[in-house]
């Protein structure tokens, strides 16, 4: 079975902003991934793309942090390859509803092989049906994770809010502790 176009598009963009510090929504609309190329994505295939793109960037830390418990090495040690995947993969598990869980695994895995890092299909397909197996992990939208409602240091709540830890610090330092979880929590809400 073959690579969805959108999760290859996804994978090579984030690959591309991860070595090269690309910027995403310019890949997103390049004459090779745009939507209205002659040899681009159809406009669904460039959705579920952007959706992927954006998503893994945007929700980075609660991967990382629903990804590191499962895996036996620290996640920076991996190759970006084998990371970049299983990113995209949780992202898939954990936060959309309407891509079935062995899609999510099973494409990870084939874009571990694409990129020639076979040493790591075992680990990207135990991580990922790891994290497809919790109960909690397929949920709908965005929130914080667990942790982040009682979490009080500029780590633990940016990691929680999806926000940088240098901007959540000036936070904690100008609003306190209380606030600055109101305003993670805001944040993910879009109110």
């Amino acid at each position: 079975m073959s690579i969805s176009p959108a999760r290859t598009a996804a994978f090579d963009i984030l690959l591309q902003v991860e070595k090269e510090d690309a910027y995403a929504s310019e890949l997103l609309h390049s004459a090779k991934y745009g939507a209205l190329s002659r040899e681009g994505l159809s406009s669904e295939d460039h959705g579920l793309a952007t959706q992927i793109v954006m998503g893994v960037l945007r929700w980075r830390s609660q991967l990382d942090s629903t990804l590191a418990p499962f895996s036996k090495w620290p996640l920076e040690k991996l190759d970006a390859e084998v990371l970049i995947a299983l990113r995209m993969g949780a992202y898939q598990l954990t936060r959309l509803e309407r891509v079935p869980a062995h899609a999510a695994v099973h494409e990870s895995v084939e874009l571990v092989k694409r990129s020639r890092r076979t040493s790591a299909v075992g680990l990207v397909n135990a991580l990922l049906r790891k994290i497809g197996g919790t109960a909690a992990a397929r949920r709908s939208g965005p929130g914080p994770t667990p942790a982040a409602e009682g979490a009080n240091t500029s780590s633990s709540i940016a990691a929680g809010y999806c926000h940088p830890e240098w901007l959540v610090a000036r936070w904690l330092a100008h609003f306190g502790v209380e606030t600055t979880r109101e305003i993670g929590a805001r944040s993910l809400t879009g109110s």
